[in-house]
């Protein structure tokens, strides 16, 4: 089905090494894991009433998209060329992704082309597949050749994050829940989803606070806003506002994300939910999604917002109901000669 399709190079599959459970003499460790995640509540980090009350409303209705099966397209362009973003912004890329989540088990692939920055224009090719089946995590992706990874249990980060309709202005920070995220650094420490190397890599400080309420293309919405606290003295560096659509599921239907550095005033990403649809009576979904990114040293030199690039997602289906046996979660194929590393813990 779907998320195996052409991943590799043409090789026999008596060639290939598949990799199962019995195979790594892997440790089940799933069943924790999944009982710490369901039973978790970030509210109790927070100390604001109002806060804490919508962030259990978005807890909640997070809950409705735990068992999620989407297909997308999604398409990166570059809108305007500067010198110095010439090295390390890519041109363009068109991929395509599979994203499966269900009863704690998941997989996930990526799959397309990526055309380099100006000073090396080269295409690339882009996969990624990782694939959990309650016991191990296997990951397979493409870096000038195919390199396998094994872990014991469930992996999360590394690559790319799994599909939420919550997270999709988030999907540098992993498949960490959004109601986490809004409820700041110890929260966000304690939720079994994040590692301690994750931790001490991002050195996250965050505090929230709620807004009230604003009218956002006709929809009420709960404004969110996360600061980043950059020093001990607690001055802010940056921030993200959230506008919750309190009728659809608290969908992020708005979000802007600020950098401090650069300007107070204007944001250096947008995201934009659109053509949101009932997959079942009350859960919304959003088809389409937008986020866009601004040039950094137009907001801090000449105090304006220049569009640089965009990235487009447009879903071509989404379930609440996937219904997969386990070995589809397990089947993550290295080919012949790829290179597999074992991992146990961070």
């Amino acid at each position: 089905m779907g998320i195996r399709a052409t991943p590799i190079e043409p090789a026999e599959k008596t060639e290939m090494n598949r990799f199962r459970a019995s195979d790594c003499r892997l440790v089940i460790v799933n069943a924790c894991l999944v009982l710490c995640a369901l039973s978790f509540d970030a509210r109790f980090c927070v100390a604001d009433e109002g806060l804490r009350e919508v962030i259990g409303r978005l807890a909640e209705n997070e809950k409705l998209y735990e068992n999620l099966d989407v297909k997308w397209e999604e398409e990166y362009s570059l809108k305007e060329f500067f010198a110095h973003n010439e090295n390390d912004v890519p041109q363009s890329d068109i991929l395509e992704g599979h994203s499966v989540e269900q009863d704690g088990l998941f997989k996930l692939l990526v799959q397309g082309e990526i055309v380099g920055p100006l000073s090396k224009p080269d295409v690339t090719k882009r996969y990624f597949l990782k694939g959990f089946d309650g016991e191990a995590t296997r990951v397979l992706e493409w870096n000038r050749s195919y390199v396998g990874k094994v872990f014991t249990g469930p992996k999360y980060g590394g690559g790319d994050p799994l599909f939420c309709p919550h997270t999709l202005s988030l999907r540098s920070f992993s498949e960490l829940p959004l109601s986490v995220y809004c409820s700041g650094k110890e929260a966000i420490a304690a939720h079994p989803k994040v590692t301690k190397v994750v931790m001490q890599s991002t050195g996250w400080n965050l505090r929230s606070r709620l807004d009230g309420r604003e009218m956002i293309d006709g929809m009420l919405c709960d404004k969110v806003t996360v600061e980043r606290i950059k020093n001990e003295k607690g001055e802010v560096g940056g921030q993200r506002v959230l506008w919750l659509d309190i009728e659809r599921n608290m969908l992020p239907i708005r979000v802007h994300a600020f950098n401090f550095t650069y300007s107070k005033d204007q944001p250096t990403h947008e995201c934009h939910l659109e053509d949101l649809r009932e997959l079942e009576p009350g859960v919304w979904f959003p088809f389409k999604a937008t986020v866009s990114g601004y040039d950094d040293v137009s907001l801090l030199e000449q105090k304006k917002s220049v569009l640089l690039w965009t990235r487009e997602y447009v879903v071509k289906s989404a379930s609440l109901k996937p219904d997969y046996e386990t070995e589809f979660f397990s089947d993550v194929i290295f080919p012949e000669g790829t290179q597999v590393h074992k991992v146990n813990g961070e």
